[in-house]
């Protein structure tokens, strides 16, 4: 499944996935089948495979994230999305209670305040998630998509370039739907 993600093949990745999840349902697969059909723009699937994994895994922020921005992107319920970004962020700042230097905690809450109009509060873990990880790639696309929530294009381009030099999947990047999002 990785490998067809990564080449771009997100409905054979999301296939594979399936196959490895009748196999082992666990919250990784079903995630990582969510994300596949997220790439793909199959929203509703992704988001029935998210709430999967939730079932199986309710305290994970990133699973909770990643439904919400299945669930932003779909734009069918927006009192939905906004208690997903809720749990998401109240999941995280737990972990971020526990170690507030949690790099890719704090750049996934930079995405999730972004996501609810607090770009004070999503600027401020952003910045900080970058300070502690310099050029490590998912905490530069998560600052991307922070920014594009933002409506910082300009920033986030800047930024995306930076991801790509530093070794983010360029499939994954020209295909994601959240940075397409504006």
């Amino acid at each position: 499944g990785a490998a067809r993600l990564y080449a771009g093949d997100f409905d054979g990745a999301s296939e594979a996935w399936k196959a490895s999840t009748k196999l082992d349902p666990n919250p990784a697969s079903y995630s990582n089948t969510g994300a596949a059909l997220f790439y793909a723009n199959r929203f509703p699937e992704a988001i029935r495979n998210y709430r999967a994994a939730l079932a199986l895994n309710p305290d994970d922020h990133r699973l909770w994230g990643n439904l919400a921005e299945a669930l932003l992107l779909d734009g069918t319920d927006p009192e939905e999305t906004r208690k997903a970004y809720d749990s998401a962020i109240s999941l995280a700042e737990a972990v971020k209670a526990i170690n507030p230097d949690d790099a890719p905690t704090l750049s996934r809450l930079a995405v999730y305040y972004a996501a609810i109009d607090r770009a004070d509060i999503a600027v401020r873990h952003m910045s900080r998630a970058q300070e502690l990880a310099g050029l490590d790639i998912d905490v530069l696309y998560d600052s991307a998509v922070a920014l594009t929530l933002m409506d910082q294009l300009t920033a986030a381009k800047e930024v995306i370039t930076k991801a790509l030099d530093a070794g983010y999947p360029g499939t994954l990047m020209q295909a994601d739907p959240l940075l397409r999002y504006q």
